[in-house]
């Protein structure tokens, strides 16, 4: 459950914390940077997860943090440009 939380709190910070105009304004990093520590983000995010469901595969909070994550960055991506694989990756990250 704790590590579901922590999970769920990485995705919040990479969908807002991360994605804020104002915030990245401070670190003074170009759109490219601030795109590559996001994308970075979320692969730390998903092999984290990936060894929390290797240890409870069914754990619920697990699989709904897993869910979002997916959401989140698949909807990063297509706001960054219109990926044509968009709705095929909603659909797995509903699943």
């Amino acid at each position: 459950k704790t590590l579901a939380e922590l999970l769920q709190t990485m995705r919040q910070n990479l969908a807002g914390v991360w994605r804020n105009a104002e915030t990245q304004k401070e670190t003074k990093r170009k759109d490219k940077e601030i795109q590559a520590e996001i994308f970075r983000g979320y692969a730390v995010a998903g092999r984290v997860l990936e060894a929390g469901l290797a240890r409870d595969p069914n754990h619920w909070a697990l699989r709904l943090a897993k869910g979002a994550i997916e959401f989140d960055e698949n909807t990063y991506r297509f706001d960054l440009s219109k990926d044509p694989q968009h709705s095929t990756r909603k659909e797995a990250a509903f699943a």
